[in-house]
């Protein structure tokens, strides 16, 4: 089973992200069954980031968003919002 998670960022928070990203690399470490991607949402030509992207392999919605509550990007108040969804994985081009 898959989970897409899409978590948007509050405007002017990008201190508090900066601030929080070593703590939030070190929380991924102990990501519940396999990620396979995650990445900053980026925006515009200069590239801003505005959030969050993150692909779950083998891993329940409960555990990803037990996680996800305790990753210290969501603990410091930067996401403004998050979503995790089931995939149905029907391609697969790696």
């Amino acid at each position: 089973m898959h989970h897409v998670v899409h978590c948007l960022d509050h405007p002017n928070v990008g201190d508090r992200r900066q601030a929080s990203q070593n703590d939030h690399r070190a929380h991924l470490q102990g990501a519940p069954g396999k990620l396979l991607v995650a990445g900053p949402l980026v925006q515009g030509e200069d590239q801003a980031v505005i959030g969050s992207f993150f692909l779950y392999e083998d891993a329940t919605a409960e555990q990803v968003e037990s996680f996800l509550r305790n990753d210290p990007l969501n603990k410091a108040g930067v996401w403004k919002s998050v979503e995790v969804r089931e995939l149905v994985k029907r391609i697969d081009n790696r």
